[in-house]
């Protein structure tokens, strides 16, 4: 299914009765751009992935995928059309092909070249067939780019990042922003989460910098500075004066 805009009005989500967003959730997405969401661990990022995806039905509020409420869709549908990859990849006890293949018909071959993932492999000194018995031999780094593959080799609308630099080299970050640039110039809404300071700003289009369930400002990454960011993403409710 191939969405053009998300629209995410008054949206908000409890868990264990506490709320997660102290001010409802306002968003607007479309097609063809990257969305940084920026706060800290705990302020609300990761959870709208699950929201979109359905992993949390009660919500209160309304998002819309083109016009048509996200309660019309399956979560088998919605999993067929955003992507997501988590902060953690988890990584199986199976082949490497299969950790990215997940047992589906996919030439990984095609993706693992676009992050340098073959050098990953002869420092590993492993190959796409070999077995991962001991899933923690697998670093931080490599299981962030086994997520990232795992996720853009299958064809989807949108697509989550949630902290994918985590534990990644300076060269490996570099590689994946340009990858996240070509998804959205492919005409895909990529949506960024992460805690790091402003290394995105070069790509994205908008920011929403979040605090403490509170999106504190909507800004347009190529006006902003890292000042105006972190003004805001310390919880400041004052306009940023620059």
């Amino acid at each position: 299914m191939d969405i053009s805009k998300i629209e995410i009005k008054d949206v908000n989500f409890s868990y264990k009765d506490v709320k997660v967003y102290r001010k409802n959730l306002n968003m607007y997405l479309e097609k063809g751009s990257i969305y940084l969401i920026k706060g800290k661990n705990g302020s609300g990022k990761s959870t709208l992935a699950g929201i979109l995806l359905k992993i949390w039905n009660d919500f209160s509020g309304t998002i819309l995928l083109d016009g048509k409420s996200i309660t019309n869709f399956s979560r088998e549908i919605l999993t067929e059309t955003i992507g997501i990859c988590f902060q953690k990849p988890p990584i199986f006890r199976d082949t490497i092909r299969n950790n990215i293949a997940l047992n589906d018909s996919i030439p990984v071959e095609k993706y693992i070249s676009l992050l340098s993932f073959y050098k990953d492999l002869e420092e590993m000194g492993r190959t796409l067939e070999s077995e991962l018995i001991d899933t923690g031999s697998v670093s931080g780094g490599q299981a962030q780019k086994i997520g990232i593959i795992r996720t853009v080799c299958r064809e989807r609308s949108v697509y989550i990042f949630d902290e994918p630099t985590k534990g990644v080299d300076v060269g490996a970050k570099q590689e994946i922003f340009h990858l996240i640039n070509q998804i959205a110039k492919d005409g895909n809404c990529v949506i960024y989460a992460t805690c790091e300071n402003s290394e995105l700003l070069s790509i994205t289009d908008r920011m929403y910098v979040m605090y403490d369930g509170r999106i504190m400002a909507e800004l347009e990454t190529a006006k902003t500075t890292e000042d105006e960011i972190m003004h805001y993403a310390t919880g400041s409710e004052e306009k940023y004066a620059g």
